[in-house]
C-alpha cells in the first residue's frame, strides 16, 4: 500500500540538492564584481576569470551536500544491517565495473553524436556550458568534483535516500526506481544531460537494488563519470574517419556486452528485498 505523505517525501533530497547548488551559485553571483574590477586592473578577461571559479563552487555546493545527505543517510540506515565494503564487491563485481562504465560512456558518446545531427544548435549550447564549467578538463577541480565528489554524493541522495524512501512509501522497485532516476535528470538542470542521467540513474539505480548497496553503484558512476574525461581527452586526438566510428561502435558493443556477463556471473548480488 503506498502511503501517499511518504511519497512526496521521494521530492524532498532533490530541492534540498538544489538548493544547496543555488546557494552557492548565488554566492558566486554576488562575488561578480570583485572578479569584474580584478579583471580591469589586470586585463584579464571577466569571462574567464568567472568561469573558472564556477568548478570551486560546484565543489563547495558538493561537501555541504555530503555532509547534509550523509547524516541523513546514516540516520535512515540506523538499525539496518549494512554489510562491509568487502563483502558486497570482488573481483566480478569490479570487472561488471569497469566495462559497464566505459561502455555506457561510450553510449552516451553515441547518444550526443546522434543529437548533433538533429538538433546541432542545442548540442552546441549544452557542450558551450559544459566546457564554461571546466567539466571533463583534465585538471584537478575538474577530477575532484565530477570523478570523486559527485558520484558519492548523488549516489547516497538518490539510489541511497530517495529510492529508499520511495520504497518505504510502498513503491515497488520499478516505481522507486524510475522515480529516484527521474530526480536524478531534473537535478542536472538541463535537458540534454537531465536525459541521459536520467536513462543512466535507471542502470545506478538497479546496481544498487541487486547488490543491495550503493557501494556498486558509486564505483560504477565514478567509472562513467572519468571515462567521460578520459574521452573528452583522447577524442582531440583521433581521427573524425567512418573507420574510428566503427571502432568506437565496436569498443562499446563488446564492453557493454562484458559488462553484463560479469554482472549475470557475480554471485554476490543480494536484492534489498
Amino acid at each position: 500500500m503506498i502511503k501517499k505523505g511518504n511519497y512526496l517525501l521521494t521530492a524532498v533530497p532533490l530541492f534540498v540538492g538544489l538548493g544547496i547548488q543555488i546557494i552557492c551559485g548565488t554566492m558566486a553571483g554576488r562575488l561578480y564584481p570583485v572578479f569584474y574590477a580584478m579583471a580591469w586592473e589586470s586585463d584579464w578577461d571577466i569571462l574567464e576569470l568567472y568561469n573558472s571559479i564556477i568548478i570551486y563552487v560546484l565543489i563547495l555546493a558538493q561537501i555541504l551536500e555530503f555532509i547534509v545527505f550523509g547524516v541523513w543517510y546514516i540516520q535512515q540506515n540506523r538499525g539496518r544491517e549494512v554489510r562491509p565494503f568487502t563483502q558486497v564487491v570482488h573481483v566480478k563485481t569490479i570487472g561488471c565495473i569497469i566495462f559497464l562504465g566505459i561502455g555506457l560512456q561510450l553510449l552516451t558518446n553515441l547518444f550526443l553524436q546522434a543529437l548533433y545531427l538533429l538538433f546541432p544548435n542545442l548540442l552546441d549550447a549544452y557542450m558551450k556550458l559544459v566546457e564554461a564549467a571546466g567539466i571533463e578538463q583534465m585538471n584537478m577541480g575538474s577530477l575532484l568534483a565530477t570523478v570523486i565528489l559527485a558520484p558519492i554524493v548523488e549516489e547516497i541522495m538518490f539510489r541511497g535516500i530517495t529510492m529508499r524512501i520511495a520504497q518505504k512509501a510502498g513503491a515497488g522497485f520499478i516505481a522507486a526506481n524510475l522515480i529516484q532516476a527521474v530526480a536524478f535528470g531534473i537535478y542536472h538542470l538541463n535537458l540534454i544531460q537531465g536525459v541521459y542521467a536520467a536513462l543512466l540513474g535507471l542502470v545506478l539505480g538497479y546496481a544498487a537494488y541487486r547488490y543491495g548497496s550503493i557501494y556498486p553503484s558509486i564505483l560504477l558512476h565514478f567509472v562513467y563519470n572519468f571515462s567521460a574525461t578520459l574521452l573528452h581527452v583522447t577524442g582531440t586526438c583521433l581521427p573524425d574517419t567512418m573507420a574510428v566510428r566503427i571502432l568506437i561502435l565496436a569498443v562499446t558493443v563488446v564492453t557493454m556486452l562484458l559488462g553484463i556477463w560479469f554482472f549475470r556471473t557475480d554471485k554476490k548480488r543480494e536484492s534489498l528485498n
